[in-house]
C-alpha cells in the first residue's frame, strides 16, 4: 500500500537524517581525491604543521582514474546463447542481443557506468535507476547520485526507498500538465548537500524537489512541494525496487562496504 503525503515527508525526514552521516562521509572522500589532503576535522586528520607549507602529491586522483578505466575502458561484448540449433532459435538469440545493444545506447550506458564505476571507488557504491520507458518501449537506466537514495532495509533487502532529488519547474510542468499551474520551485534545503556542487544554481526559483517513494510492492509515490503528482503501482515482476547498488566491496544491511579511497588513505 502506497503511502501518503504526509507519511513520506516525515519518512524523508527520518531518513536523511539516519544517513547524513553516509553522506558526509561521500563527502569526504571527494575532498580526499580532489586534492583537499591537510585537515584538521574527519575521520582522516592530517594537520597542517605551523608555519610550513604543507606540499604533498595528490595520488588518489590517478589511482581512481586509472581504476575507472580499467573497469569500463570498452563496450562489453553481449551475446545470447540460443536455446536450440535451429535456424529460428539462433535468429531470436540475435534480436535478443539486438534489443540489450539497443538498451546500452538508448541509455548512454558508457557514461552511465564511468560515473557508477568512480562513485563505487570513491565513494563506496554507485547506484543505477531502471524503468520501462512507455513511450520508446524499452528498458532503461540512468546514473544516480548515491547521496539522493535513502534505503528502508528489511534484514538484507531494501524494503523501501526514497530518491531525493532537483527537477527543472518547467519540465515537471510539461510531464504533468494537470499540475502545471500548482508547481512552483522553492530552496534546495531538502536535498544532500554535496561537495563542490553548484549551490547558487540549484536554489534558482526554477527548481523544486522531488521526492520519489518506492517499495517492493512496487508502489510509487512522486511528490514536489505541496502536490501529489503521481501514485502507481508500476507492476514489475520481481519485488524489489528499481535501483541497483554497485557496492565497492560486497557487504548487507545497514553495514556500509569501505570504498578504494579508505583502503589507501587508511
Amino acid at each position: 500500500m502506497a503511502l501518503s503525503y504526509e507519511e513520506i515527508i516525515e519518512l524523508r525526514e527520518r531518513l536523511m537524517a539516519e544517513w547524513a552521516g553516509r553522506n558526509g562521509e561521500y563527502d569526504e572522500n571527494r575532498q580526499l581525491v580532489d586534492g583537499a589532503l591537510w585537515r584538521n576535522d574527519g575521520r582522516f586528520k592530517l594537520p597542517a604543521q605551523e608555519n610550513r607549507y604543507s606540499i604533498a602529491v595528490n595520488y588518489l586522483l590517478p589511482i581512481a582514474q586509472k581504476h575507472v578505466q580499467m573497469l569500463v575502458g570498452r563496450l562489453p561484448g553481449i551475446q545470447v546463447m540460443p536455446r536450440g540449433t535451429e535456424l529460428i532459435d539462433r535468429e531470436h538469440a540475435e534480436k535478443e542481443e539486438g534489443l540489450l545493444y539497443a538498451a546500452w545506447s538508448l541509455s548512454e550506458a558508457h557514461e552511465v557506468f564511468q560515473r557508477v564505476a568512480w562513485d563505487s571507488f570513491v565513494l563506496r557504491r554507485g547506484l543505477i535507476y531502471y524503468w520501462w520507458d512507455t513511450k520508446t518501449k524499452r528498458a532503461r537506466f540512468k546514473y544516480v547520485t548515491p547521496d539522493d537514495f535513502y534505503p528502508e532495509f528489511d534484514g538484507d533487502e531494501v524494503y523501501r526507498c526514497l530518491y531525493v532529488h532537483r527537477r527543472n519547474v518547467h519540465a515537471l510542468r510539461r510531464q504533468y500538465p494537470k499540475y502545471a499551474k500548482d508547481i512552483e520551485g522553492g530552496p534546495a534545503s531538502e536535498v544532500a548537500q554535496v561537495y563542490k556542487q553548484d549551490t547558487a544554481h540549484m536554489n534558482q526559483v526554477d527548481f523544486v524537489t522531488v521526492t520519489d517513494y518506492y517499495d517492493i510492492d512496487g508502489n510509487f509515490v512522486r511528490i514536489a512541494g505541496d502536490l501529489v503528482l503521481e501514485s502507481a503501482n508500476l507492476g514489475y515482476p520481481e519485488p524489489q525496487v528499481p535501483f541497483i547498488e554497485f557496492p565497492y566491496q560486497p557487504t548487507s544491511g545497514w553495514r556500509e562496504p569501505p570504498a578504494g579511497v579508505d583502503q589507501i588513505v587508511e
